[in-house]
C-alpha cells in the first residue's frame, strides 16, 4: 500500500477530536504562549495528545558495588535518574516527530535523515556519534525483563558491580521509544514471513506497515532508516508494552518488551528501588530460531 493511502486510512481510523469551523485546539504553554495542538504534539495525526500524555510503569535493572547498594538506592529515591547521574547509561533518543510524515513519504530515506551522526577518531579508532539526541535509559515494561538485566546482563565482576537492583518508575509515552536493537530492527530488516508474523504478534499490527514499507526497497540503508521510524511510533510503543510473551533477543537478552526512556526521571516518578524477587524468565520465542525457521523453508 502506498504511504499516502496508508496515512489517509490512519487518519480516518484515528477519529481526531472535532472542533467547530475547523478550529484548532489551543493549549497554554508554561511561558504563557498559546500554541495549537498540532504544533505542540508536532504531528497530531501520528502523535495524538491523549496517547502521548499517557503514563506507563517501567522497570530498569542495574548492578552496583556491594558497598554502594544502600547509598545508590537512597540517591535514586531522593534525586531520581539524571542524565549526568550514576547508572544513567549511554542510550539516546533522537526525536523524529517533527518530520515523521515527510520521512515516511521520502523514497530515498537514509539513516542520516532520521538519526544524524558523525565519526570521531580517538587513538586511531573511529566511533560513530549520534547528533541531536537526548540522554535516555533502557528499561522494560515488566519486571521479568528487568530481572534479567539486573541478575545477568548488567553484572560486571571486573568493576565489582554485582549487587542487583530494580528501579520501578513512571514515564509518559511522549518520552518513550522502543529499543529495537535486539529484536524489532532485525525482524524488519530480514524480509521473511516468520519475522513479519513475529512483529505483528509482539509489536502490534502497526509494525507490519513498517515491515512492508521497508521491504518496498532493496536498499539496506532505507530499510534500517524505516525501522528507526517504527521505534518512535506511539501505537507500537503501546502494543509492545502490552506483550506478555518473553522474547529471546540478540546477545542472549530476555524481555517481554524493551524501551528507551528519556531522562531525567524525576524523584516523584520513582515508585521503588528494590532487589529482584524472581528468577530470570525463560524466553518462549528466540530471534535466532526465527532465522533458523527461515533457512529451513529456503
Amino acid at each position: 500500500m502506498p504511504v499516502g493511502d496508508w496515512i489517509r486510512g490512519w487518519e480516518q481510523r484515528s477519529q481526531p477530536q472535532k472542533l467547530k469551523n475547523g478550529q484548532k485546539l489551543k493549549i497554554k504553554t508554561t511561558t504563557g504562549e498559546t500554541t495549537s495542538k498540532a504544533e505542540r504534539s508536532l504531528s497530531s495525526r501520528f502523535f495524538p495528545l491523549k496517547i502521548m500524555q499517557k503514563e506507563l510503569v517501567f522497570y530498569r535493572g542495574i548492578c552496583v558495588e556491594p558497598d554502594r547498594k544502600t547509598r545508590t538506592r537512597d540517591y535514586i529515591v531522593r534525586y531520581g535518574l539524571q542524565a549526568e547521574g550514576p547508572h544513567s547509561g549511554f542510550a539516546q533518543i533522537i526525536d523524529k516527530r517533527a518530520r515523521f510524515e515527510e520521512f515516511l513519504k521520502k523514497p530515498d530515506l537514509t539513516i542520516m535523515d532520521v538519526e544524524p551522526y558523525k565519526y570521531v577518531e580517538e587513538k586511531g579508532i573511529q566511533t560513530r556519534i549520534k547528533l541531536g539526541g537526548t540522554p535516555a535509559i533502557c528499561a522494560c515494561g515488566e519486571e521479568g525483563g528487568a530481572t534479567y538485566y539486573a541478575l545477568k546482563h548488567n553484572k560486571n565482576w571486573r568493576k565489582r558491580q554485582t549487587e542487583p537492583l530494580i528501579i520501578k518508575f513512571r514515564a509518559k509515552v511522549e518520552d518513550v521509544s522502543v529499543d529495537g536493537c535486539d529484536f524489532m530492527i532485525p525482524c524488519i530488516q530480514s524480509g521473511d514471513e516468520a519475522r513479519r508474523s513475529a512483529l505483528e504478534t509482539y509489536f502490534g499490527k502497526r509494525a507490519v506497515f513498517y515491515f512492508d514499507h521497508a521491504r518496498s526497497s532493496t536498499d539496506t540503508e532505507f530499510r534500517i532508516a524505516v525501522s528507526y521510524l517504527a521505534l518512535q511510533d506511539p501505537k507500537i510503543v503501546l502494543d509492545h508494552y502490552a506483550n506478555k510473551t518473553f522474547l529471546g533477543g540478540r546477545w542472549g537478552t530476555v524481555f517481554c518488551n524493551a524501551f528507551r526512556v528519556r531522562l531525567p526521571i524525576h524523584a516523584e516518578c520513582i515508585l521503588s528501588v528494590e532487589e529482584p524477587c524472581m528468577e530470570i524468565p525463560v524466553p518462549m520465542v528466540n530471534i535466532y530460531r526465527l532465522r533458523e525457521s527461515r533457512r529451513a523453508t529456503d
